[in-house]
């Protein structure tokens, strides 16, 4: 079964309506959030109203970290990048009492040491497109998935790897920052237009060899 996974970075204050209209469509999505900032490219981030974050988990979405301070760890010293895993994982899990699996890579940046030290504390990680398979053809590695951001042109990307590749698997992870609700909305109907079954990713790691 082709399987979508909505993804945003920032936690953005703008997410969290459209995390409430897609709830409202039965649709749950992922939700990273870097926990030691509260403005992010000008805008306010959950982090400053941290019941937003309560909010989002109550409604059904997943919470994943984005690291402390969204930074690239890809070249930081290694107690940097464990400093960075620790302390957002105690964040979130003592702020909704539940376990915390999931990490998105800042910039989706990442080598073999900051995965190394990734997978010690979470059970998967997300990059964007950078030395990853964006569209997970292939993937079979729970720290290296792959994400395609939104753009003008997404969806024709969209439609030529879906005929390509029409007897593959497919695993498609999307990842959205500050964008409009109605343009996610616009990207969830493309998609269920596509077929394709809407999860969480956690879910989808599930079905990963290498977890």
């Amino acid at each position: 079964m082709n399987l979508v996974s909505l993804t945003f970075d920032d936690g953005y204050l703008s997410q969290w309506r459209t995390a409430r209209l897609l709830a409202r469509l039965g649709i749950f999505g992922t939700f990273f959030i870097p926990t030691g900032i509260k403005f992010l490219n000008g805008s306010p981030l959950m982090t400053s109203q941290p019941y937003l974050i309560k909010s989002l988990h109550a409604m059904g979405h997943e919470i994943g970290s984005h690291g402390v301070s969204h930074t690239v760890l890809k070249g930081k010293p290694m107690a940097m990048v464990e400093e960075e895993c620790i302390k957002s994982k105690r964040y979130l899990e003592e702020l909704l009492s539940c376990d915390i699996q999931g990490f998105a890579y800042p910039f989706g940046m990442f080598d073999d040491s900051v995965v190394n030290v990734v997978k010690k504390h979470y059970r998967y990680a997300r990059g964007t497109v950078y030395d990853v398979d964006p569209y997970n053809f292939y993937t079979n590695d729970a720290f290296r998935i792959g994400g395609l951001g939104i753009s003008p042109r997404t969806q024709i990307y969209v439609v030529k790897n879906r005929l390509r590749h029409l007897h593959e698997h497919l695993f498609l992870v999307v990842i959205f920052h500050n964008e409009n609700p109605s343009k996610v909305l616009a990207t969830v109907a493309f998609l269920r237009f596509l077929g394709l079954k809407f999860v969480r990713l956690s879910e989808f790691v599930a079905t990963i060899v290498n977890t």
